[in-house]
């Protein structure tokens, strides 16, 4: 503490001109210390005394003397000048100071809030992707159950139970046979709240581009980032009105929506740089830039540095591949088939095949026109109600 060596000064200052006073009052020209009087001598070891336990409480408590050996200092009578006497007082008021700042600054910024901190770092359930790939096989004349279990490296007992036979005999030329339907869950890492800011949906531009209002009242156009769909300007793309509805879909039916920044602010076009997540009704928040990749409906498009979600993406795309959805291929189908426009909310191509609800992963999509896979049986608009 840098005031200790303040009053070990002023101390020892006090102490040699303790030791002058005895040369200039008690000894002369050509005198000793033999001719001091006893009561000169007492006197001056009284003084000697207090300035030692002075010294000690000093060097024990880093600040001033205890009351008591300052009264006791009064006592016996001044010890040094009067500059002597500034330093310690001048060194008693930096005390005062010192102790006056720190009660104002109160305590450090990290033990001040500890609530503020958890909300900043709180977390927000996320819902998990569920990609299904499903492999079927139209049967040819000569096929057997046992012949097609040999070329797609299956079992009989699952063929039947995928597609509900009882008698193996009972297949027919151009029967869509199920070979095999696996389910894969993307995990997606959930988001940070204090990330997340929301917003208001004005338009979608198409499948990857939006405009919205943001919080502080102003427009803006977001590109989501990390993924590319297929384009419905400047030459529409097969994909590209599929992608379009699917953002429209998944925005209309939001509780909320939200965006979250990563490095990067804007792209040469002045468009806001963004993910975008949306809450449903049940509370779960669903990544859409992800959700666009598992159905086929984007490719993985990162661009260093903004790479915080390309693992879930990479993922996503894998599963949506190993299913043929959308730009990947439905079920064993040219991915450059376009979309039936029967089911304007999603992309499914038109027979052939004929698909059942089954053999894809959309629910609860819209129906309009001749519904050449039959999805919508009660003919109530909503394909593959779940």
């Amino acid at each position: 503490m840098r005031l200790v060596p303040i009053m070990l000064a002023a101390v020892l200052g006090a102490m040699l001109g303790l030791v002058a006073g005895v040369t200039l009052i008690g000894l002369g020209d050509g005198e000793d210390a033999s001719s001091l009087t006893p009561q000169q001598v007492v006197a001056l070891e009284q003084r000697l005394a207090d300035t030692e336990r002075r010294l000690d409480a000093l060097e024990h408590d880093g600040g001033p003397a205890p009351a008591a050996q300052r009264q006791s200092a009064a006592a016996a009578g001044p010890v040094a000048d009067d500059d002597q006497g500034d330093d310690q007082r001048g060194a008693e008021q930096v005390v005062v100071e010192a102790q006056e700042e720190a009660q104002a600054a109160g305590p450090p910024p990290e033990e001040a809030a500890p609530a503020e901190q958890a909300a900043v770092d709180r977390t927000l359930p996320v819902a998990a992707i569920a990609v299904t790939a499903v492999t079927t096989h139209a049967v040819q004349a000569g096929d057997t159950l046992a012949r097609i279990t040999v070329g797609f490296d299956t079992t009989l007992d699952a063929i039947l139970a995928l597609n509900d036979i009882d008698d193996p005999s009972h297949i027919f030329v151009g029967q869509i046979i199920t070979v095999s339907r696996v389910t894969r869950s993307i995990t997606i890492p959930a988001p940070v709240e204090a990330r997340l800011e929301p917003v208001t949906l004005l338009r979608v531009i198409d499948g990857d581009t939006l405009e919205v209002r943001r919080s502080d009242g102003e427009r803006d156009t977001v590109r989501i980032i990390g993924v590319d769909t297929p384009e419905v300007s400047g030459g529409t793309e097969p994909l590209g009105p599929a992608a379009t509805a699917r953002l429209t879909a998944l925005l209309d039916g939001a509780a909320a929506i939200f965006l979250e920044a990563d490095r990067t602010e804007r792209d040469r076009f002045d468009r806001l740089l963004r993910y975008l997540w949306i809450r449903d009704q049940s509370g779960q928040h669903h990544l859409v830039n992800a959700v666009l990749v598992a159905e086929g409906l984007a490719r993985v498009w990162t661009f260093p540095p903004d790479e915080r979600y390309l693992d879930t993406f990479t993922a996503a795309q894998d599963a949506a591949q190993a299913a043929r959805l959308g730009v990947w291929g439905l079920a064993g189908t040219d991915p450059t088939v376009a979309c039936d426009p029967s089911y304007p909310t999603v992309c499914i191509p038109p027979p052939p095949p004929d698909l059942n609800c089954p053999d894809i992963n959309y629910r609860d999509f819209t129906v309009s026109g001749p519904d050449p896979h039959r999805f919508d049986a009660d003919r109530d608009g909503i394909g593959c109600a779940s």
